[in-house]
């Protein structure tokens, strides 16, 4: 496929002029931001066949940044949640982080599956460029996988960078996060960002990095020490006007630790390290022809993983590699009252090192390696019926190696009431692919286990099915030339064959239990999420968001660890009720203040090893930020929050399985000073 696109790119010449038969115009193209995640290509917020949250560089510049976690947790549909302050992940929806995918410019990132622990969704959300290479993030909230295939059932995160300039620019930014309560660990950030043309109009350069450190919290369960570090290059070509080929390599390293009796628990066997390595490389082809827009590309990601418990190394994560080699091919057609985008895509993935991994308390697995190869086909069509009516049909079909074909059709619709009306709706199937060990026959997990204790096992199940969900949703929104805009969207997701491990034998006992991987579960998720941007002079503008998520597990195999079916509690910690609401204030053009609220529900953990015999509760909050920004020149700006501002800190349940535990996980920031410079050139 990508060699045929590539081919026939080659064998036509490029023109300057728009096709004549693109789609019809949208009635309403001037009123909001461009986006290209909903169907891989420009259109605006009001014409995507999703719902969609962009956020730009200026909103995530004015406040703490230096994961994706950080940019997310004020989105509309967006919890991050976790089991403690380390295994921090994206929830959309009401999924849990596991099913949402993230994309670099379209590119896929991962390396999730390097681990076989759940805190790499945050190492993976951390290793993401500096602050500095952003230009925006979409977040499309919902599922999406006839576009992008697996993982994309909660919904997709795609962070778009900055273009070569046509004139040398750079900048630099610098912020530090200082805690009221210092045992909670202080942070400090650095990126910068250098780009300009090498030569004009044919070859450009950029280079960007970052590197942030955080202290390790004296506290249990608090957050690791981490230190994370940062460089990507890339050269863009220009042979002619209409084509562009992109060379792209990079680096991310990020290392943390926990020390026993700081971080760690003083029964931990021996001080935590972790040495998370990310290594990417990719080529990429743009070309603009008369008859459409072709785009290939082909991308190599490494992750490798090393992790020692004292001066041991960790039998449970040991080092590991997992490469990822992924080719795209796509291929936009503008048609009379059509826009056609078909393509298709080949990943293969190895992991390496799984024969260090524990099988159990005394055994290693007999399996040195992992890997699996699947191609993909996709087509979608956008047909402009009416000037203000579109109706979006696609599917696509994903061939895997070890679970066969599976199909992933949605439609939807956008209807534009009038210039500042629009209604939205439509229905998607998405899916997961079961990962690589869950799905290996030959592959045994270690886990649990009291200190001291036999620890239990769980074994691959290579008759798994992928999970599937059925999405739909209908939205009514509203935005003006005045800046009012205003957003209500329904959703509904039946989720089904959830991936989840049930005890097969020694499950009345403390420790050695036998686990199996099996498509077990099932789920509904729906809910409501609005929006409002109510501009309430020339100078105050005030915005909010409020998501009501109802998760129920439908089936009663997953059980608690006192037996008790989980059958009716929430699938993921989210919380049912959030509401973010700011006022912002351009006191003068150099002086802008802001003050927000940010308020949640309470949340449960319903799972067999959430260290309880039963369901946990975490209590709701309210927290409070103010903070502004003064810009002392065209080139400086300096920013700074008050986060937390009232020390709001929900009290940790530290009693064990055995002494009734069923209360919060989560260790709270509490009140912290962020400071910010940013210098521009």
């Amino acid at each position: 496929m990508a060699l045929a696109f590539a081919g026939m790119a080659g064998a036509v010449q490029a023109q300057t002029t728009e096709p004549s038969g693109q789609a019809a115009a949208s009635p309403v193209q001037s009123l909001s931001p461009v986006v290209v995640t909903a169907s891989g290509y420009d259109q605006t917020i009001a014409d995507a066949p999703a719902s969609i949250t962009v956020l730009t560089h200026e909103d995530l510049a004015r406040q703490p940044f230096n994961t994706l976690q950080d940019a997310l947790r004020n989105v509309e549909g967006v919890s991050i949640v976790g089991a403690n302050a380390n295994k921090q992940d994206i929830s959309i929806r009401g999924m849990p982080g596991k099913y949402t995918l993230i994309l670099v410019d379209g590119k896929r990132q991962g390396t999730r599956e390097m681990l076989n622990r759940e805190e790499l969704g945050m190492v993976q959300a951390s290793q993401i460029p500096p602050l500095a290479a952003i230009e925006r993030i979409e977040v499309v909230r919902g599922p999406m996988s006839s576009l992008y295939g697996s993982d994309a059932i909660g919904g997709v995160v795609n962070i778009i960078t900055r273009k070569v300039p046509q004139t040398w620019t750079g900048s630099i930014n610098l912020g530090a996060t200082l805690q009221q309560h210092s045992e909670l660990g202080n942070s400090r950030q650095a990126d910068f960002y250098l780009a300009g043309p090498i030569k004009e109009d044919k070859l450009g350069l950029q280079l960007f990095g970052k590197s942030n450190q955080r202290t390790q919290a004296d506290v249990v369960d608090g957050s690791y020490g981490i230190r994370d570090r940062g460089l990507t290059a890339r050269l863009t070509l220009t042979p002619t006007k209409d084509q562009d080929i992109l060379l792209e390599a990079g680096q991310d390293e990020y290392n943390r630790y926990g020390t026993v009796g700081k971080s760690l628990a003083a029964t931990e066997t021996g001080d935590y390290r972790l040495k998370n390595r990310h290594t990417h490389y990719s080529i990429s082809h743009e070309g603009r022809w008369n008859f459409g827009t072709t785009n290939v590309s082909l991308q190599r990601e490494e992750g490798k993983a090393s992790n020692t418990i004292g001066d041991k190394e960790a039998t449970s994560y040991p080092d590991t590699r997992l490469v990822n080699t992924t080719l795209d091919a796509t291929l936009t057609l503008p048609l009379p009252n059509n826009m056609l985008k078909v393509g298709g895509q080949y990943i293969d993935t190895r992991l390496y090192g799984t024969d260090k991994e524990a099988a159990s308390t005394t055994a290693r697995n007999t399996v040195s390696g992992l890997s699996t190869r699947s191609w993909a086909l996709f087509g979608e069509d956008e047909w402009a019926v009416t000037d203000h009516l579109s109706l979006t049909g696609g599917v696509r079909l994903d061939d895997h190696e070890r679970y066969g074909q599976h199909w992933s059709p949605r439609g939807y619709a956008v209807y534009h009431l009038t210039q500042a009306w629009t209604l939205k709706g439509g229905v998607s199937r998405a899916f997961r692919a079961p990962e690589l060990r869950q799905s290996s026959a030959d592959y045994i997990q270690a886990t649990g286990g009291a200190v001291g204790a036999p620890r239990g096992s769980i074994a691959g199940n290579p008759d798994l099915k992928p999970e599937t969900s059925t999405s739909t949703e209908i939205g009514l929104h509203y935005q003006d030339d005045d800046r009012y805009a205003a957003g209500l969207t329904l959703f509904n997701n039946e989720f089904k064959n959830k991936i989840y491990s049930q005890c097969v034998s020694g499950c009345s006992g403390t420790s050695g239990a036998t686990y199996e991987w099996g498509n077990i579960g099932r789920a509904t998720l729906r809910g409501v999420e609005t929006s409002l941007t109510l501009p309430l002079s020339r100078t105050v503008t005030l915005t909010g968001n409020y998501t009501y998520t109802q998760s129920k597990r439908k089936s009663d195999d997953e059980v608690a660890y006192d037996g008790t079916s989980l059958q009716g509690q929430p699938l993921d910690r989210t919380p049912r009720h959030v509401l973010n609401v700011r006022a912002d204030w351009r006191a003068t053009d150099a002086l802008s203040l802001y003050a927000s609220a940010n308020v949640q529900s309470e949340q449960y953990w319903a799972n067999y090893r959430n260290v309880s015999t039963t369901t946990r509760r975490r209590p709701g909050a309210t927290t409070f930020d103010l903070g502004g920004s003064y810009e002392l020149n065209s080139h400086v700006t300096f920013r700074l929050a008050v986060m937390n501002l009232t020390d709001k800190r929900v009290p940790v349940d530290y009693r064990t399985r055995t002494t009734g535990l069923d209360g919060n996980w989560q260790v709270d920031e509490g009140r912290r000073l962020w400071l910010n410079t940013s210098v521009s050139f």
